[in-house]
């Protein structure tokens, strides 16, 4: 899943609306949890973005990253990640 963007590929995506955003995050949500056959987890440190992060992956995965433990996640399979 290579994925290169210039400068101006970033200013333009900072200038979509929010729903297009949302929309992109989640496709890329997807493509990892289809590639990595729903194992994973996401890294969660209390921030804002994290925060984002989580509350979309859990909308499309409702068992991802379910339980919390010093700053880490545990995978479905509770394989500690930290």
């Amino acid at each position: 899943m290579e994925n290169k963007h210039t400068i101006g590929d970033l200013y333009q995506m900072q200038s979509l609306p929010l729903s297009a955003k949302i929309r992109m995050t989640e496709n890329r949500i997807r493509q990892w949890y289809d590639a990595w056959d729903g194992d994973v987890y996401v890294s969660f440190s209390g921030g804002k973005d994290s925060t984002v992060l989580l509350d979309i992956a859990r909308r499309l995965y409702p068992d991802m990253g379910t339980q919390r433990r010093k700053n880490c996640w545990r995978n479905k399979n509770e394989n500690r990640i930290d």
